[in-house]
């Protein structure tokens, strides 16, 4: 027995030979009565099935050879199902409707940030920040400004947003929005004067640094007339690109849309 183990682990070429004969070695060398179990246990007659599938399933399944049916030892029609052209057509039509509903769905909560004014109270007298609604989704320009094809000569004032309601700002409400006009980017302002005794005549604006490189062009706003209370008026803030002004971008993050704006009257 030794003799044929050294054989079969050392002299053989044959790997599965070599696995089988260190197999053996080691249940022999640990517990010899379970080896005769292995060994001399009743075992399947082993038979050779080659040639007892028909000629012609035999000639297909070596034409499949590197698929399924070799393995399950049939043809690929037996097992795979395969859709209909009208099937196809079925679920591209699903997929269209669940797609037009999750369309939906965005265009809703869109309508409704809108509807609830956009941006977040500002204090202005204490240069808190004051945030600018993002541009409806569906236009590409980020200040807002129409199409040459939409210009129209009643397009004269931005799109504006409430910032700032006049309990924060000692009974001035403010609204904001940004536009581009003749390649200029300006910001717009519409000043209502509430409840305050002070007519507004003057202001002082300052941007902090932002994804766009925005800064005012002049931070002194002059307002003539003054607003006087229970009055309006549009203040116009030309802004300009400044490279310091650029706030730096997190890695992995993208950067964020929001321009934070403060105003001193």
């Amino acid at each position: 027995v030794q003799r044929v183990l050294d054989m079969a682990t050392e002299e053989s070429d044959n790997p599965d030979l070599r696995d089988r004969g260190f197999v053996y070695w080691r249940l022999l060398s640990t517990d010899p009565e379970a080896a005769k179990l292995v060994v001399l246990g009743e075992k399947p007659v082993i038979e050779d099935d080659t040639f007892k599938l028909e000629p012609q399933l035999l000639n297909v399944l070596i034409g499949q050879i590197a698929t399924l049916s070799s393995i399950y030892h049939k043809p690929p029609e037996l097992f795979v199902v395969r859709a209909g052209l009208g099937d196809a057509k079925v679920y591209e039509e699903e997929d269209e409707e669940d797609y037009e509903d999750e369309n939906d769905v965005v265009d809703d909560s869109n309508a409704g940030d809108e509807d609830n004014g956009g941006g977040g109270a500002v204090d202005l007298l204490d240069m808190g920040s004051m945030g600018i609604s993002s541009p409806p989704p569906n236009t590409a320009d980020m200040f807002n400004s129409p199409s040459p094809a939409a210009q129209t000569p009643q397009a004269t004032v931005a799109r504006m947003s409430k910032v700032c309601a006049p309990e924060k700002t000692g009974g001035i409400e403010v609204y904001a929005g940004f536009r581009s006009l003749n390649s200029a980017i300006r910001m717009e302002l519409k000043l209502v004067n509430v409840s305050s005794s002070t007519p507004v005549s003057q202001l002082a604006i300052q941007l902090n640094k932002n994804a766009f490189g925005l800064s005012p062009a002049n931070q002194q706003i002059s307002i003539s007339p003054p607003i006087a209370q229970g009055g309006t008026d549009i203040a116009v803030v030309e802004l300009v690109v400044a490279p310091a002004m650029m706030a730096p971008v997190t890695p992995g993050q993208p950067a964020t849309p929001q321009i934070q704006v403060a105003i001193k009257n």
